[in-house]
């Protein structure tokens, strides 16, 4: 059984709208299941919610539903709750437990939205922001007196191939060099 403070105007099926529902669930003796997962708590950072709920269970012919966020069990704010604090207030409800909760798409809102100033706008670097040498790689592909030699940052330019049982291990550290500066070995 459930009953509905929308909020505006929300349907009760999974609206887009936000709405609190006061659901009473009745079992009929102790050892069956609520047919909840219960997710959140104070010492966990998240806000209490409904997880699995089947249609055909407790929960779910009472009116609950998958998502649905908990504000009150028994009368009482979840907020500073601890995980394990609610989940005793459920265990000592006996056959008959009453919950608060609030159903809709946009209940937590993501960070950015909570503190659209904190988020930093990316500048997008222009040619006279960015070092010099950025702007002579983009620009040509190497840096001046690089040429046709490759690029690295770290030690001496090495010659790479993606060949399995390449011969270039035969070669001498000459040999090697004169191929890099000429392209070719005579």
């Amino acid at each position: 059984m459930f009953t509905s403070n929308a909020h505006n105007g929300a349907n009760l099926g999974g609206s887009s709208d936000r709405c609190l529902l006061n659901v009473i669930l009745e079992r009929k003796n102790p050892n069956e299941s609520w047919g909840f997962r219960l997710q959140g708590g104070k010492d966990r950072g998240l806000a209490f919610q409904l997880l699995k709920v089947p249609l055909n269970s407790v929960a779910g012919l009472a009116g609950c539903r998958t998502n649905d966020y908990l504000v009150k069990i028994a009368g009482k704010d979840v907020f500073e709750m601890s995980h394990e604090e609610a989940k005793g207030l459920i265990r000592k409800a006996g056959n008959t437990l009453t919950m608060v909760i609030e159903r809709g798409d946009h209940i937590v809102p993501s960070m950015n939205e909570a503190f659209p100033d904190l988020k930093k706008k990316e500048e997008i670097p222009t040619n006279a922001n960015k070092p010099y040498y950025q702007r002579v790689l983009e620009e040509r592909g190497e840096l001046p007196g690089q040429q046709n030699k490759g690029f690295t940052t770290v030690g001496k330019p090495r010659m790479t191939t993606k060949q399995y049982n390449s011969p270039i291990e035969i070669y001498g550290e000459d040999a090697l060099e004169e191929i890099m500066e000429q392209g070719t070995l005579l």
